[in-house]
């Protein structure tokens, strides 16, 4: 039987268990209550309320005392200001180059891993993802006009600003092999037991998928497949799971069968797969 999980809660930060929707009102990262303080009518985690504390503690200094720290000798202002232009005129000149570099979604996701110190997702570890090495390796169609490309299903980014895939046309079935990257788990066989679709706001819902199939295959692209179940995708743009028996897996195939009535084209944003626990 097919199972379906909408996501609409997050875990707590250090109690993954934990199911919650507060969060830091500093730092805007998500915890339980317990991990929570309060300051007034906000509520900060320990990182960032021991930051507030310090800053009320020097705001409540005497005066004088405040004085001492920002009156530097003549000398020292003027070296600090030079030291500052300098920076400035430098920082300037990167802004500009930065500015002039373009991104490619998989990019920016890696980008944004490294600032969040991991690579997991909120529903594990995608082992299909493109910043872990997993690829779209055969695709039955694509739209290259606007950018709406198979890889877009692995990028990392289910946003409105970054393009879904999009079929040529309504035509079905239409496919999809993922592989995964053998060197990513060290040489151990890889083991899946879920998948994740996402369906894209930025196209309408009757293009989004609606039932499909799944296979997974441990020789090559080409097969030969074992099916591990047919599931339907609810008519949302939330990330949903469905779940299967685990299974070795270096390869997934993904069988479109139908969409919610377009005659145009099927979208989707978003495709991992998952072993989870």
């Amino acid at each position: 039987m097919a199972r379906i999980l909408l996501r609409e809660q997050y875990t707590c930060y250090n109690h993954p268990h934990r199911k919650t929707t507060d969060r830091c009102d500093r730092c805007g990262t998500v915890y339980c209550k317990e991990c929570l303080t309060a300051r007034g009518q906000r509520n900060f985690c320990q990182p960032c309320a021991t930051q507030y504390d310090a800053i009320q503690a020097r705001r409540q200094r005497p005066f004088l005392e405040k004085l001492k720290d920002v009156a530097p000798r003549r000398s020292s202002v003027v070296f600090t200001v030079l030291f500052f232009v300098l920076i400035a005129a430098a920082a300037g000149i990167i802004g500009r180059q930065l500015a002039s570099i373009t991104l490619e979604p998989e990019e920016a996701a890696r980008v944004a891993r490294a600032f969040r110190g991991t690579l997991q997702t909120t529903e594990g570890f995608n082992l299909v993802e493109a910043i872990v090495g997993g690829q779209v390796v055969a695709a039955s169609s694509e739209q290259e006009e606007g950018d709406h490309l198979a890889k877009r299903l692995v990028d990392g980014w289910a946003d409105i600003q970054v393009p879904d895939w999009r079929s040529e046309s309504a035509v079905f079935p239409q496919e999809f092999v993922f592989a995964i990257e053998r060197n990513v788990l060290a040489g151990s066989q890889a083991y899946s037991n879920a998948v994740t679709l996402q369906a894209s706001e930025q196209s309408p819902p009757e293009t989004w998928v609606r039932e499909f199939r799944v296979y997974v295959s441990t020789e090559s692209a080409e097969g030969p497949w074992e099916e591990v179940g047919t599931f339907t995708l609810a008519e949302s743009s939330l990330l949903q799971r469905f779940t299967y028996e685990t299974r070795p897996t270096w390869y997934v195939k993904l069988v479109i069968l139908s969409n919610y009535g377009s005659t145009e084209y099927t979208s989707l944003t978003e495709v991992g797969v998952y072993l989870t626990q």
